[in-house]
């Protein structure tokens, strides 16, 4: 049986595109009401992912909370796709409106590629990560920084940041300065996480961490790390860290 995906990970891939559409439009001197005429909308971008998993035979889940009226946190079905048609917009728009706000400079990098979804290969721990920046920031006052958009709840932790340290170095010999999250949740438009000094992360540290996770799953040894994220995930019920009520079915 084909498995299934969430509403709130085709909203964010959404969003994901859209904004990095509309920076790099920005970067061309286009301004907001151009950068919105020439762009998909929330609307159209995530429908069009909903409709692709939907023909592959897949199941769409809503996450979140059950509210008998719409709110951030959910509406009557949860995070449905009705309430991604109207938060969707709206949390697009709050990271329009807080770039604003910052005016924040991105990044050239050396070959003339703008800091925005940068790629990069690299191996740690002696296995391949692949994956991309989303955001490199530079400042007179902060230095150089590498930005993450998340459209779900704030991480807790700062290895993906200092993963995209490393990829930026290995990529263009760069070095970051800080890392940084940003979630649109919020009734102040946004919000960003807590500055992680990259610096301070030997770089050995996150190669040897990758090392051990590696050698723990080829052991076949999962450790459950409990953090607020668990109340999203769709096997907390078989997970007896999390207190799901059929952990003891599973050996």
């Amino acid at each position: 049986m084909p498995s299934g995906t969430w509403y709130a990970t085709l909203a964010g891939s959404a969003i994901h595109e859209i904004t990095e559409i509309r920076d790099r439009m920005e970067l061309m001197g286009m301004d907001p009401v151009e950068q919105a005429t020439f762009s998909p909308t929330f609307a159209e971008e995530f429908t069009r992912r909903v409709r692709e998993v939907e023909a592959e035979g897949r199941e769409v889940k809503a996450s979140g909370r059950a509210n008998k009226n719409i709110s951030e946190s959910g509406g009557p079905n949860k995070k449905d796709y009705d309430w991604w048609l109207t938060y969707g917009p709206i949390f697009l728009q709050r990271w329009m409106n807080w770039k604003a706000e910052r005016g924040w400079t991105v990044m050239t990098m050396p070959d003339g590629l703008p800091g925005i979804e940068l790629g990069f290969d690299i191996t740690l721990g002696g296995e391949r990560v692949v994956g991309y920046i989303d955001r490199v920031y530079e400042s007179p006052v902060t230095g150089i920084t590498v930005f993450d958009l998340k459209t779900g709840t704030m991480p807790t932790g700062s290895l993906q940041l200092k993963t995209y340290d490393l990829g930026l170095k290995h990529a263009y010999g760069i070095e970051a300065d800080w890392g940084m999250f940003w979630t649109p949740g919020g009734e102040d438009g946004g919000k960003l996480s807590q500055a992680v000094d990259l610096r301070s992360w030997p770089d050995e540290r996150v190669e040897d961490m990758y090392s051990k996770a590696m050698r723990g799953i080829e052991a076949g040894i999962f450790l459950p790390q409990v953090t607020n994220m668990c109340k999203g995930c769709s096997v907390r019920g078989y997970c007896w860290a999390a207190g799901g009520a059929k952990a003891t079915e599973l050996p």
